[in-house]
C-alpha cells in the first residue's frame, strides 16, 4: 500500500520534469522552421533584386528543420539551386549550433518574373549583329526561357538564324572574334614602364579574352597569348600599365 501511495504522490513531479521537454522542444522546431523560411525567403529576394526586371517569390511549404536537442540555433545560408529564382527552385540552409554544424535543411519556393525581353522582329541569319530596328522589348509575365536577354549585349552576334517573334537567349548569341585565323597581329607584352612588341600571325580566331597561338615572324615560334583588341594580342603573364 504505501508503495502505491508513494507512486501518487510523486507522479505529479514526474509529470513536471518530463512532459515540459517534448513540448519545449517541439515549440523549438517550430521556431527554427519559421526561421529557415524566413532567411530562405529574404536570401531569395535579395538575390532576386540584383537581376533585371521583378520577382514575385512564394515559400511552397514550412521548411524541415533537423533535431535540435539543446543549444541557441543558428541559420546560415548555404547556396540557391538556380541562378534566377523563377519557376520552382530552393534554397539550401545550414544550421549550426554553438558554432558547429548541427544540420541542413531546405526550402522550396516558386518565383514569378516579370519584365521586358528582347524579341527578333524579323528573321535573321547566322552571325548576324542586329541592329535596333530589328529587335523589340516585349513585355513578358511568368517563368522566362532559361538565360532570355533583357539586352542585346555588345561584342556578340548570332550563332544561328533566328525567326521572327523569337525570344532571344543567350544559347542564340556567339562572341564576335577580334582576332581572325590567318590575321596578322601586334603581339604586346606591357609591364610597367617596359614595352615590347613583335610581329606575327594567328593560328585560330578568338574573341576579346580568349586565348590565340601566334606564329611569331622569322622564327616560326608559336607564342599564346589572349585577344586583346582587333588584331591585338596581350602575353600572358603581363599586364597593361595602369
Amino acid at each position: 500500500m504505501l508503495p502505491i501511495l508513494l507512486l501518487a504522490l510523486a507522479a505529479p513531479l514526474l509529470q513536471d520534469e518530463v512532459l515540459p521537454a517534448p513540448a519545449t522542444a517541439l515549440a523549438v522546431q517550430g521556431a527554427l522552421a519559421m526561421r529557415l523560411g524566413e532567411v530562405a525567403q529574404a536570401y531569395a529576394e535579395t538575390e532576386a533584386a540584383k537581376l533585371p526586371g521583378a520577382y514575385k517569390i512564394r515559400l511552397l511549404q514550412t521548411p524541415v528543420p533537423p533535431k535540435i536537442l539543446r543549444g541557441e540555433p543558428k541559420v546560415e545560408v548555404s547556396h540557391l539551386s538556380k541562378k534566377e529564382p523563377s519557376g520552382r527552385f530552393f534554397v539550401a540552409l545550414k544550421v549550426l549550433v554553438d558554432g558547429r554544424l548541427a544540420g541542413y535543411a531546405r526550402a522550396d519556393f516558386e518565383g514569378t518574373w516579370s519584365g521586358t525581353l528582347v524579341k527578333a522582329k524579323e528573321d535573321m541569319l547566322r552571325k548576324a549583329v542586329p541592329s535596333p530596328g530589328q529587335l523589340e522589348d516585349s513585355p513578358f509575365e511568368g517563368q522566362p526561357p532559361a538565360g532570355a536577354l533583357t539586352s542585346f549585349p555588345d561584342g556578340f552576334r548570332l550563332r544561328q538564324p533566328v525567326q521572327a517573334g523569337r525570344i532571344l537567349t543567350q544559347a542564340d548569341l556567339e562572341a564576335i572574334p577580334v582576332v581572325k585565323a590567318g590575321d596578322r597581329v601586334k603581339l604586346l607584352a606591357i609591364y610597367e614602364s617596359l614595352s615590347i612588341a613583335m610581329d606575327g600571325v594567328a593560328r585560330n580566331s578568338a574573341a576579346m579574352g580568349e586565348r590565340v597561338r601566334v606564329e611569331l615572324d622569322g622564327s616560326r615560334k608559336l607564342v599564346q597569348g589572349l585577344a586583346s583588341g582587333e588584331g591585338e594580342v596581350r602575353l600572358e603573364g603581363f599586364q597593361h600599365r595602369k
